[in-house]
């Protein structure tokens, strides 16, 4: 029994290793990859092959709704903060009257 890194025969990439009788099975090596990223074969030795491209899960319904309740709540609160100035402003105002 020996043991053979089986490669997909179109992209020569890396699949999986197996432990097989003597005879070598199609699209396979008795050579290691080793810790090669994304091994590739290269009819003698494995090479790093391309990186994966990440993949990218756009956000839900939910969590772009979330997202605008929180802007929704932040611009309230500066509104808030924009109204108690003024109120405070307003009262100072009336207190000047008042005196003169």
């Amino acid at each position: 029994m020996k043991t053979w890194y089986l490669y997909n025969s179109k992209t020569k990439a890396y699949l999986f290793n197996c432990i097989h009788a003597d005879s070598q099975p199609d699209n396979s090596t008795n050579i290691n990859p080793g810790d090669i990223t994304n091994p590739t074969w290269d009819s003698d030795k494995w090479v790093a092959g391309p990186e994966p491209n990440p993949i990218v899960i756009p956000p839900t319904e939910t969590d772009q709704l979330k997202t605008m309740v929180g802007t929704l709540v932040a611009e309230n609160a500066k509104k808030d903060q924009a109204i108690k100035q003024l109120q405070t402003m307003a009262g100072t105002l009336v207190a000047q009257v008042a005196e003169l």
